[in-house]
């Protein structure tokens, strides 16, 4: 027996195992583990290797430990190109390196591409944003002026060489043009504003340099100040109320006439012309003179000072006032006169505001004193007013009040069977561009017999001119007329047109598709000539069988000798216009019966 310690470090040592078991003990654990390894070894290869078979086309993930790995690991904020050693960066802890998963691991990070977000491409974009910036303020700039999209691979390309004749001619087959048929007249150079001031002008224009001894210190007023105050005292009110009753002064309201037609102000004109108009009522309710209304020499003054050539405002030489050039002259006669036709341009542009205002009073005067111009001068003040809005500056002139001033003027002719035929032939005379001529129609009103006569006769004379060359005798009478028109309407071909401009030696340089567009240009203008030749105030079972007769006529010669093509847009513009007014004859023959 023994006794045992108090003290479990004073246990007996027998109790202890001696080396070798404790040795035995550890390899036979050693053991364990190395089967428990190899066994997870090849259930995790097996794994691996049955995944890879099945799945060969799905993404390949990493393994857990080499995406914890790779989180552990520092890697520079923006690496530079070029500076990333891959052969540093262990893909994996274990031991099996050649598995398909990690081959396909590390495949596909050796070829992913750098970060994006590098100093360089930073760099890059910056340029780009700025250089798209620069780019789309000189579109902006460009589009604000008018202009279009400068292409310089276009310029770069049309510098390198020119198209040869082959090139060109395949071109031309697919060329399209839809300006061949304006919409608008193509106008004349009328104006010759360097001439504009001339005569007279703001300048001259001082009533402190007049001879004129006022009757009492209120009239006195005007002529004792200065310009500025001149312009105030005869727009506010004071000379409308200082003449009201008693008669104005021949050269006062000459020199507001004047005023009206240079003051570049437009409330300035405005007010004086209301002015001119308000003085010439009062004169018309209180006083049995006859008011003051400008003569045919001071509207030439006028539109003379403007910059148009004496022999532009009276362009035929049998129509010509009993003045000349040289009496033009402004309402105030200086000494510097001379110096005053030295002095700089007033306008820079055609002045259509002092225009407007000039024909508004001249429309004024000629509704209130019928008696104001002879016939000669009305035939001559026509003529003048339809060569000005020819001005190629006046294209979108408004023609109300000219309207209302030749429609005046027609009615004022005392001998209009006398004054016709000169009329006729004086119009005519103005122009030789054939849709130049559908503009003097259109500038001559409609709202009076007269104008309607006179738009159907210059009608069939313009029809002459562009078929023939030159105006043939055309009859007054109304059957006769129809039948002219018939006769005109078969020469109308388009196909007509071409061969008699081939005949021409001036258009032998010109090719087919030069010739086919003026000539489809030409009838264009001619069917505008047709429907005003057409028009009539006779009863409509008159007109029904010319009508009938004109429809005919139409689809015969014109209609049938149109060919439309994609490419050739102004043909079909022609047969649009074929279609409106064989529509509107249509109308007028259902709307009318025989013997109605």
């Amino acid at each position: 027996m023994y006794v045992q310690s108090a003290h479990p470090e004073l246990r007996d040592c027998s109790s202890f195992p001696d080396a070798d078991e404790v040795h035995a003990k550890k390899s036979k654990r050693s053991s364990y583990r190395a089967e428990w390894q190899s066994s997870d070894s090849e259930e995790s290869l097996t794994a691996v290797s049955l995944s890879s078979d099945d799945d060969e086309e799905e993404e390949t993930f990493k393994p857990l430990d080499e995406i914890l790995e790779m989180a552990t690991k520092t890697v520079p904020a923006t690496p530079e190109k070029g500076n990333l050693n891959l052969s540093s960066i262990s893909l994996s802890q274990s031991p099996l390196i050649t598995t398909p998963s990690t081959r396909n691991v590390r495949t596909n990070f050796q070829t992913s591409s750098p970060y994006v977000n590098n100093l360089d491409r930073l760099v890059k974009e910056q340029e780009e944003s700025k250089r798209l910036g620069d780019m789309e303020k000189v579109l902006r700039e460009g589009l604000d002026k008018g202009l279009g999209v400068n292409n310089e691979e276009l310029e770069d390309t049309a510098e390198d060489g020119k198209l040869t004749d082959e090139h060109r001619e395949f071109l031309d087959k697919f060329k399209l043009d839809a300006n061949a048929i304006p919409d608008q007249h193509p106008g004349e150079e009328i104006f010759y504003l360097p001439q504009s001031g001339a005569i007279f002008n703001l300048r001259t224009l001082d009533l402190k340099h007049s001879e004129f001894s006022a009757g009492s210190s209120e009239e006195n007023l005007i002529f004792s100040c200065n310009q500025e105050n001149q312009i105030m005292l005869a727009t506010d009110g004071f000379l409308t109320f200082l003449y009201r009753f008693k008669k104005c002064p021949d050269f006062l309201m000459r020199w507001l006439f004047q005023m009206v037609s240079i003051h570049p102000s437009y409330a300035v004109s405005v007010k004086l012309l209301h002015t001119l108009i308000e003085i010439t009522c009062n004169s018309l309710t209180n006083l049995q003179e006859k008011p003051w209304t400008p003569s045919l020499l001071d509207i030439a003054t006028v539109f003379a000072n403007m910059g148009i050539h004496f022999d532009i405002l009276f362009p035929l030489p049998h129509i010509r006032p009993s003045f000349s050039s040289v009496d033009l002259e402004p309402a105030l006669p200086l000494a510097g006169l001379f110096e005053s036709r030295q002095s700089d341009p007033v306008f820079s542009q055609v002045p259509e505001s002092q225009i407007a205002h000039v024909i508004k009073f001249l429309g004024f005067c000629s509704t209130i004193c019928r008696e104001s111009f002879c016939d000669l001068e009305i035939l001559a003040l026509i003529v003048l007013l339809l060569k000005l809005h020819l001005e190629k500056e006046l294209k979108d002139f408004p023609v109300m009040d000219l309207h209302c001033l030749i429609e005046a003027l027609l009615q004022n002719i005392k001998s209009w069977e006398t004054v016709m035929p000169e009329m006729f032939y004086a119009i005519s005379e103005l122009s030789t561009h054939h849709h130049n001529y559908i503009k003097l129609l259109q500038l001559i009103p409609t709202s009076v017999g007269r104008g309607r006569q006179l738009r159907k006769h210059l009608s069939l004379i313009f029809m002459s001119n562009i078929l023939y060359g030159n105006c043939t005798d055309i009859p007054l009478d109304y059957d006769s007329q129809m039948v002219l028109l018939s006769e005109l309407m078969a020469q109308m071909r388009p196909s007509s047109l071409v061969k008699e401009m081939q005949k021409c030696p001036e258009n032998m340089s010109k090719t087919s598709l030069d010739l086919d567009q003026e000539a489809y240009y030409r009838t264009f203008s001619l069917l505008h000539l047709v429907n005003d030749a057409s028009n009539s105030d006779e009863p409509p079972s008159i007109q029904r069988k010319y009508l009938q007769k004109l429809c005919t006529e139409l689809e015969k010669h014109i209609k049938s000798d149109i060919r439309e093509d994609t490419r050739y847009f102004y043909r079909t513009k022609v047969k649009d216009l074929v279609a409106r007014i064989h529509g509107r004859w249509q109308e007028l023959l259902l709307y009318s019966r025989p013997n109605q």
